[in-house]
């Protein structure tokens, strides 16, 4: 399974847009609105309109990314290698015990017969 994620930081900045000298060339050219023939009729949509505009430019702090993969690092074979290695310690173990078993019955009974013995 490949797993990427890109990740970018953010930075905020603000500015007064545009000079309060070029709000009449702004108006019109963005607008449409010729702001002396507005400005006869209503204050108040000359100041909206002023304090209207935003000019927005979305730019990354840096282009650099982190890329973070996930990748396999035991495959089927070597999984079921594993497991055969460790049942194969654990039976080993478990006949070893036995026959440790199996040799402490027989002191046993060799030191019972000798006691009877002598």
């Amino acid at each position: 399974m490949v797993f990427s994620e890109e990740a970018y930081y953010r930075e905020v900045s603000s500015q007064f847009w545009p000079a309060i000298k070029y709000h009449d060339k702004a108006i019109h050219d963005y607008l449409g609105v010729d702001l002396s023939e507005a400005l006869e009729s209503d204050a108040a949509e000359v100041e909206r309109l002023q304090n209207g505009l935003l000019k927005l430019g979305v730019y990354f702090r840096t282009l650099n990314t982190q890329a973070l993969r996930e990748t396999k690092r035991i495959t089927a074979s070597s999984l079921v290698s594993d497991l055969g290695g460790a049942l194969s310690l654990m039976l080993g173990i478990s006949i070893v015990m036995m026959l440790e078993f199996a040799q402490l019955a027989v002191r046993i009974v060799g030191a019972v017969l000798n006691f009877k013995t002598s």
